[in-house]
């Protein structure tokens, strides 16, 4: 896995735990280990059309700490319009958007 071996490579392996699957599978995995309101940064960076969902789960969820920061990649192209509509019109997200 490029993860893991990148991971090696900067010579974190000894104190990084790497989780594998799909996020809708692992988030859940964050309350058990680490409670409500563990995540302080998200990083999204794989197929734009289920951010929302993502996101929505880790809010469901109750993941993200006050003042929570998420970063999306490639939500122009190819694009994440669902994801973009929400961040910018839900009154608990401050977005920008670069291009």
């Amino acid at each position: 896995c490029i993860t893991r071996y990148f991971t090696d490579l900067v010579g974190l392996s000894a104190i990084a735990e790497l989780w594998t699957g799909q996020v809708k599978d692992v988030l859940p995995r964050f309350v058990e280990e680490f409670g409500l309101h563990s995540i302080n940064f998200m990083f999204f960076d794989y197929k734009g059309t289920i951010f929302q969902d993502d996101l929505a789960t880790a809010e469901r969820l109750q993941l993200l700490a006050p003042q929570a920061q998420v970063l999306a990649d490639n939500v122009i192209t190819p694009g994440a319009p669902l994801f973009m509509w929400y961040a910018t019109h839900h009154a608990g997200w401050d977005t920008i958007a670069w291009s």
